[in-house]
């Protein structure tokens, strides 16, 4: 099987992986990215948001005969979406959730009303129009954010008052303590669960985790 991974960067080991079992093509808006080396084939890209960026991919696509293509950058997840059925005409398939799932977890505060409404635990959330009652420390951050980046912690009134205007169309939440993890769910292309793995975050680095440990906790 052919497989194609975007924004592949640094991402060495997980190439690695899928070469014991695939012929594995990279592309990535960087030519000096380190995973360039280590797959099979390497294609230089312009940024997802190029007016040519998805005719690039489908050309790379059918050159290389792929059978699936796997993105690893959420800015473009959406856009792929929207493309799904272009790739699906030259054999492609895309690894990818529905456009409505991925609007909903791409947009946070979205994503805390559908907690809300499922009855799943979730940090108290507020946006800027509704921060009322409230008490210290608190998290912000952009609501559309992502790679962990402008995510703060704030102590008292003044850092507040500073990153709202700092943050553009900030959320604003409870701060909680307590060990973190990654909970990572293997579907189907019909979305039936295949499995699960929790997994503890022991080091982050640009929101992804460097350093972890599965936990076989069925109550996570």
């Amino acid at each position: 099987m052919k497989v194609l991974f975007t924004a592949i960067g640094r991402r060495v080991q997980l190439i690695n992986h899928f070469k014991e079992y695939h012929r594995v093509i990279g592309v990535d808006i960087k030519d000096l990215a380190p995973a360039k080396y280590f797959v099979d084939a390497f294609y230089k890209v312009p940024r997802w948001n190029d007016k040519d960026y998805i005719d690039i991919l489908l050309n790379i696509c059918e050159k290389e005969k792929v059978d699936m293509i796997i993105p690893l950058f959420e800015r473009e997840f959406i856009l792929l979406c929207e493309n799904r059925e272009k790739f699906q005409a030259i054999g492609t398939t895309l690894i990818l959730s529905d456009k409505r799932i991925i609007e909903i977890f791409n947009d946070k505060w979205e994503s805390y009303k559908f907690f809300i409404s499922k009855n799943i635990d979730t940090p108290k959330t507020y946006s800027k129009q509704e921060l009322k009652k409230y008490s210290f420390p608190l998290i912000i951050k952009p609501t559309d954010g992502a790679g962990s980046k402008n995510v703060f912690k704030v102590n008292n009134e003044n850092e507040l008052n500073f990153f709202i205007d700092y943050i553009e169309n900030p959320i604003i939440q409870e701060y909680v303590e307590g060990t973190e993890y990654t909970i990572d769910v293997l579907c189907d292309l019909k979305g039936n669960v295949i499995s699960i793995v929790p997994r503890q975050r022991i080091e982050v680095r640009a929101g992804e985790v460097s350093k972890g440990r599965t936990v076989k906790d069925h109550v996570i």
